[in-house]
């Protein structure tokens, strides 16, 4: 009984001590930004003293600022390879696999051709391999080569 009473007694200490607890949850916010000079010209050498952020026309502290110029994009190849491009096709389809090969590693990138339709060769990968052998599938669609509808 004397244990009981004494553990009641303790838990009635406690309660005050967990009602105080304040639980606050802090969103970050991240905001990704591309800024241009009056002509278009990319601005790259900005610090968060150059920045101003506001939020519902107040202004925000800055906690942490960082520049990259590494950021992954989503991106699409449109390729003709009409009966135009009949001689031309290898040389292009040459650029847009060394295009590939210079990009950010986690860009995506989807692949698609037009000649007498759109055509999606591949869709949005960040799989280089995928996207070559898609590539090189690519040919020239024939001026001379007979359509059936």
């Amino acid at each position: 009984m004397r244990w009981s009473i004494l553990s009641l007694f303790l838990s009635l200490l406690v309660l005050p001590v967990l009602a105080a607890q304040l639980k606050v949850d802090v969103a970050l916010v991240n905001v990704v930004a591309t800024v241009t000079d009056e002509t278009g010209h990319y601005i790259s050498d900005l610090t968060e003293n150059d920045l101003i952020v506001l939020e519902d026309g107040k202004e925000q502290k800055i906690s942490h600022f960082s520049q990259s110029n590494e950021l992954p994009v989503s991106m699409g190849l449109l390729l003709d390879s009409s009966g135009s491009m009949e001689r031309k096709i290898g040389t292009a389809t040459t650029a847009v696999e060394r295009f590939i090969r210079s990009i950010h590693k986690d860009d995506d990138i989807f692949l698609m051709t037009f000649a007498n339709r759109p055509d999606l060769r591949q869709d949005f990968t960040d799989d280089r391999e995928r996207l070559g052998r898609a590539l090189r599938r690519v040919d020239a669609v024939s001026t001379r080569r007979k359509r059936f509808f």
